[in-house]
């Protein structure tokens, strides 16, 4: 067994990034690991394979990633030169608290990274009542003013669902993508 900050480490050298930057918020989230501790460890191996993709995550890790696909999604936000986001932003609206994933508080645009764990097919009920949430809570971030994009799994990983969406809320890149990372991301095998 390795601890936890190994463990991040070691993928984080195997993976590809975006994969490594998800194992890396999962284990600040799940496991309370913060970025000085695993870095710290980091530090102190004699091998530095991987030093350049390690740091990259470990500067972008954040427990605030409450998915793989939130993950997945702040890196290709990044690669494809959009600003970066603030995540699990708040906004009181109609005397109501909701979250987004993501937030460009300037730009009035959110964004949202669908799971599909809450639409379950075995629960009929319970997935009526998630929609009509959904329904409820994009509709009162619009009428205050927000605009919103959504997204997929599929579409993180295919990139141009995720680009889309952004620029089709108004959201505009602010450098170049990176288009290897993109192109990388897009043949990754582990994503079949």
């Amino acid at each position: 067994m390795t601890s936890v900050a190994d463990t991040v480490i070691d993928l984080g050298r195997a993976l590809p990034p975006a994969f490594g930057l998800a194992v890396a918020d999962a284990a600040m989230r799940l496991f309370g690991v913060t970025e000085p501790e695993v870095r710290a460890v980091f530090e102190q191996r004699r091998d530095g394979r991987g030093r350049r993709r390690v740091t990259w995550l470990l500067d972008r890790a954040s427990p605030d990633a409450e998915s793989v696909g939130e993950s997945l999604s702040r890196a290709v936000i990044e690669w494809c030169g959009f600003p970066s986001p603030v995540l699990q932003q708040e906004h009181r609206i109609e005397g109501r608290l909701y979250r987004s994933d993501f937030c460009w508080p300037h730009e009035r645009v959110v964004g949202e990274s669908d799971g599909w764990q809450k639409y379950d097919a075995n629960d009929p009920s319970g997935s009526r009542s998630a929609v009509r949430e959904e329904k409820r809570r994009e509709d009162a971030l619009r009428r205050a003013g927000w605009r919103v994009a959504r997204w997929d799994y599929a579409a993180t990983l295919g990139v141009n669902g995720l680009r889309d969406a952004l620029r089709l809320a108004g959201l505009s890149p602010v450098r170049a993508p990176d288009a290897a990372l993109l192109h990388a991301l897009a043949r990754n095998p582990r994503s079949d």
